[in-house]
């Protein structure tokens, strides 16, 4: 839902639902609007290319409180601390901050991190699937059957019979790399701003 090609075809869609608020909009301003980026305080609501900074954070914290150089009474101070290093934000109070997820306080521990590393295999595998033509054919009039096919041979169908690595190499010929998903993020956001 965040893609240019999304909006090319279903914008359409949108404005004839939408008639009044999307009068004066077209297809690549919804796309460009959908896409902004600005730094929030809340990880459900952040943007694509700053939500892996809220994961850090949290991943840094846990790692802290683990390793004992964190108290649990100093978490506020230091999650407020992070907000500001990574994102440039005031947290005005801890319900917009450090109480904003169920995860600590429903005891999960150690999870924040696989939503980057999902990110990561996404970029991964997407690119994997696009070296196929029927894939990379199929994305453009928006025919996904491609790549649910190429996403049920390569990696749905064997559930966890491999490691996350063991798949991954089975599926692109690699490990996790960050770099497609770097890439994409470039690309992206090189073409909305200009840069």
């Amino acid at each position: 839902g965040r893609s240019r090609q999304c909006w090319e075809l279903n914008f359409g869609a949108a404005r004839d639902a939408f008639p009044e608020q999307l009068a004066d909009v077209d297809a690549e301003a919804f796309w460009r609007g959908v896409n902004r980026v600005k730094p929030g305080l809340i990880r459900v609501e952040a943007d694509e290319l700053t939500y892996d900074f809220h994961i850090m954070l949290r991943v840094d914290i846990e790692a802290a409180l683990i390793d004992g150089s964190l108290a649990v009474k100093d978490l506020p101070e230091a999650w407020n601390a992070k907000i500001k290093e990574y994102l440039g934000l005031e947290v005005p109070d801890d319900r917009r901050g450090v109480l904003q997820d169920v995860h600590w306080s429903s005891g999960q521990i150690g999870t924040f991190c696989n939503y980057t590393i999902g990110n990561v295999m996404a970029g991964q595998l997407f690119e994997a699937a696009n070296k196929d033509a029927g894939v990379a054919n199929g994305m453009a009039p928006a025919d996904y059957a491609p790549l649910r096919e190429w996403m049920t041979k390569h990696v749905h169908q064997h559930g966890r019979r491999f490691s996350r690595d063991e798949l991954l190499v089975k599926a692109t010929g690699r490990t996790m790399d960050p770099a497609p998903y770097i890439a994409h993020l470039t690309s992206k956001y090189s073409k909305i701003y200009g840069v």
